[in-house]
């Protein structure tokens, strides 16, 4: 083979892979940025919800639904916050959201922002009032 050609070759291929590279790159400093913002937006949401349940007063529960004063400065951001899940003993601490469709939640944040990370949430069938 040519010398001219075999150089040719090894620069479209050092082009090729370049491009890869920087394509992986750009993925993984995405998904870490991704991460990163998902990590201090729990964090502060964990921090209002925590803060607000801590100025809660016990009051005697008449067999009616109510919000637990955890949640109200969170249904000002997002109304459709409907729980809480903590698992003792391990990371699990989050707000379950429930939109109307089980797409919304999949890619989007508690802010509704774009998110790869999505958020924890409820099908959109089950009732969270029902006692059923």
């Amino acid at each position: 083979m040519n010398v001219k050609i075999k150089r040719i070759i090894s620069a479209m291929l050092t082009v090729v892979c370049l491009g890869v590279f920087i394509y992986a790159a750009h993925g993984l400093i995405t998904t870490y940025l991704d991460y990163s913002k998902n990590k201090r937006l729990v964090s502060d949401l964990q921090e209002q919800f925590y803060d607000a349940k801590d100025e809660e007063q016990d009051t005697a529960n008449d067999g009616e639904l109510k919000v637990r004063s955890g949640f109200e400065p969170l249904l000002k951001v997002n109304d459709e916050l409907v729980g809480w899940i903590t698992v003792e003993g391990t990371e699990v601490d989050y707000p379950i959201l429930q939109a109307d469709n089980n797409l919304d939640y999949l890619r989007h944040d508690f802010n509704k922002d774009y998110n790869i990370l999505g958020s924890i949430f409820m099908d959109f069938r089950n009732n969270i009032t029902s006692n059923d």
